[in-house]
């Protein structure tokens, strides 16, 4: 596995060049990348040109936002899922092989068993789509109660309804996005998390709580960086998604929030500052191994 930077997570916008840098700087071995950018850049120049820095860098993607609204209505998943497969090739000449989406808590419109029947079906049409190109796509939830207020029906927000859903869509190439701080208010448990293995699992957020596990009324701005109180024991999961071989992205997670009036490259350099100390007290190498003695 390797660090990897999320400018957009920690609040922060930038230029190609300062992405690069910054990663460089930091010790981060690879960013998320920004599909829709990527493209409009390489419609102006050429793929060569667009990845070169990144290339000679030697910086690796983590993974890019699903391009698909599929919880929308049927006309707009159509037209993305259509669009898609352009989209998908790019990825994968840039070298990222893994998308992410986040399902939302609740909606207006349909109840619980008709959305989980419906997202079900999409995301089994989106998998298979994406099947062709290698690519993994990672779903996420979002736990806080405050994502579900004043909506007419609530929808998947725990550990346990995540894993249940990427099963039924019976796809092999979607897993879950394992944001730890998410997966600890709404509750889910060391034990289901130990249970998950290399393939279940196609990005990490990492990130620290100030709060008991199951306490979802916590709002999300007490997502805290990565070793920060201790709540969430980092360095022990590092340790086991290393064991059990997982490859792909960790990635600093904290509210953004809570950078507010700080520089842009002071907020990387805390982030990587955090990450680094919970991979270290982990007993990993640069590359994401456990070293020796470990």
């Amino acid at each position: 596995m390797f660090r990897n930077l999320n400018l957009e997570g920690l609040g922060v916008s930038g230029r190609q060049s300062e992405l690069i840098e910054w990663t460089l700087s930091y010790g981060f071995k690879g960013f998320d990348l920004n599909l829709p950018e990527f493209k409009r850049q390489v419609e102006a120049t050429s793929l060569e040109r667009t990845q070169r820095l990144i290339s000679s860098a030697r910086l690796r993607f983590g993974s890019f936002e699903l391009p698909v609204n599929w919880q929308g209505d049927e006309e707009a998943f159509r037209a993305d899922l259509a669009a898609l497969p352009p989209l998908a090739e790019l990825a994968v000449a840039l070298g990222c092989l893994r998308a992410r989406t986040t399902i939302e808590p609740a909606g207006d419109i349909r109840p619980y068993h008709e959305n989980f029947e419906l997202g079900r079906r999409r995301c089994g049409e989106i998998a298979k789509a994406l099947e062709p190109y290698n690519i993994q796509l990672g779903l996420a939830f979002l736990a806080p109660a405050e994502f579900r207020r004043d909506r007419a029906f609530q929808f998947i927000h725990t550990a346990d309804a995540l894993t249940m859903f990427v099963r039924t869509t019976g796809a092999k190439n979607i897993g879950i996005v394992l944001d730890l701080w998410q997966w600890h208010i709404a509750g889910g448990t060391l034990e289901q998390l130990l249970a998950l293995s290399a393939k279940d699992i196609v990005t990490v957020n990492l990130s620290d709580a100030t709060s008991a596990a199951g306490n979802d009324n916590v709002p999300s701005s007490t997502c805290v960086l990565p070793g920060e109180n201790g709540t969430i024991d980092a360095p022990a999961i590092l340790a086991h998604l290393a064991t059990i071989g997982y490859d792909g992205p960790v990635t600093p997670s904290p509210h953004p929030g809570r950078f507010a009036g700080q520089k842009r490259e002071d907020i990387v350099k805390q982030a990587a500052q955090a990450l680094d100390k919970v991979w270290q007290a982990a007993g990993l190498s640069k590359t994401g191994k456990l070293s020796v003695g470990a």
